[in-house]
């Protein structure tokens, strides 16, 4: 038997929604296709009928535990990266730093009076001093 590189598994564990790596919870089709959790939810606030882009078959498994431990045993990049972040570590511990990402988007701190932008932490200064200067306190 043939040993697997990481080229292989990385390829194997690649969205077909997406085309980013499969990121927990990993969903398979009824025939077995996995896609990520995000993407998952993306199609479903799209439509009531969610099919497999592969196949067109329906969701009804639960997540594939195999493919999250394999994920987990990955070194991953960021899904910010796009935005800037460099981090890579291992899948596993990648959840927690994508929570605390300065690249991850963030909410306006006058949400609740309206303010619908989201984006970066990074950009966050310059779009409360642009839009709401000097009334926002960002501490």
């Amino acid at each position: 038997m043939a040993a697997v590189n990481k080229a292989q598994i990385m390829a194997a564990m690649e969205c077909p929604v997406c085309y980013d790596i499969l990121r927990p919870p990993i969903h398979p089709c009824n025939q077995g296709h996995p896609i990520c959790g995000d993407c998952r939810q993306q199609m479903e606030r799209l439509s009531q009928n969610v099919c497999c882009p592969l196949c067109r078959s329906g969701y009804s498994l639960p997540p594939s535990h195999i493919l999250e431990a394999i994920y987990d045993s990955l070194r991953v990049s960021c899904r910010f990266n796009a935005g800037g972040c460099r981090h890579v570590c291992w899948g596993k511990d990648m959840k927690i730093h994508e929570q605390k990402c300065k690249f991850g988007p963030r909410t306006c701190p006058r949400r609740n009076e309206g303010c619908l932008w989201i984006g970066p932490l990074t950009m966050l200064a310059k779009h409360c001093i642009e839009n709401h200067c000097p009334s926002v306190n960002l501490n």
